[in-house]
């Protein structure tokens, strides 16, 4: 049960902390790196591999948290 709580919220955590990165990625490409002109082919990856790998390790950081979480002793 566990194991299924940590995935469900690993992944409500990672969607929008990838959505967020990327979107502050796009902003900053569009302002630094490329603004009006046509943006070349790879610029998706400029955008979207940060942000993957920024949202992996929120959603893995998160997962290991709640795995490691012990149940509150019994009483009685």
């Amino acid at each position: 049960m566990r194991r299924l709580l940590a995935v469900i919220a690993a992944a409500v955590v990672g969607i929008p902390v990838f959505l967020g990165f990327a979107a502050g990625m796009a902003g900053v490409a569009w302002i630094f790196l490329f603004g009006d002109d046509p943006w070349p082919w790879w610029s998706s990856a400029v955008i979207f591999v940060p942000a993957g790998m920024v949202a992996l390790a929120a959603a893995v950081s998160l997962y290991r948290t709640i795995m490691t979480w012990r149940a509150p002793p019994r009483a009685g």
